[in-house]
């Protein structure tokens, strides 16, 4: 399919779906705690979200270096569905919080990230008519709310 029509989704099986993706990538290193509970479905190309949501994974275990946990919450409030993947990863400083969405901006080493991962994210939010919104503690972690709206009937 070449994802032309948008199509309705249910995002807590999208969430399950990525999660079993990135299984091997994460399953050394990352306990996945999941709490999902918006049993909703949002108008949308799956194929995009899912990227999103493995971006999200893939950042997140990257930014521990050891052992970490990544908690996957769903929720709804009002007419939004809440996804919120948060780590307990290195955090981003506070100086790059503002440019982490840029094209390019990465502070992975020269050869290991392209800078585009986040770019591409909130580039197929605001596709989706969705925000996204960041915190971050250094040494605490960092979590990523992704806000998309729910499909009205």
């Amino acid at each position: 399919t070449d994802n032309k029509v948008p199509e309705l989704i249910s995002i807590d099986k999208l969430i399950e779906q990525s999660l079993t993706l990135v299984t091997n990538e994460l399953k050394y290193k990352v306990k996945i705690v999941k709490s999902l509970g918006a049993n909703v479905s949002v108008m949308g190309f799956p194929q995009k979200l899912l990227q999103v949501f493995i971006n999200m994974l893939v950042n997140a275990s990257h930014s521990i270096e050891h052992t970490g946990q990544i908690s996957i919450r769903s929720s709804i409030v009002q007419d939004e569905i809440i996804i919120s993947f948060e780590d307990n990863g290195a955090g981003i400083k506070p100086e790059n919080l503002k440019n982490i969405f840029d094209p390019f901006f990465t502070t992975k080493p020269i050869g290991k990230g392209t800078g585009l991962g986040l770019h591409i994210v909130r580039t197929i939010i605001d596709d989706h008519n969705g925000r996204i919104a960041v915190s971050s503690m250094i040494d605490k972690g960092s979590k990523f709310n992704v806000y998309l709206p729910i499909h009205k009937k």
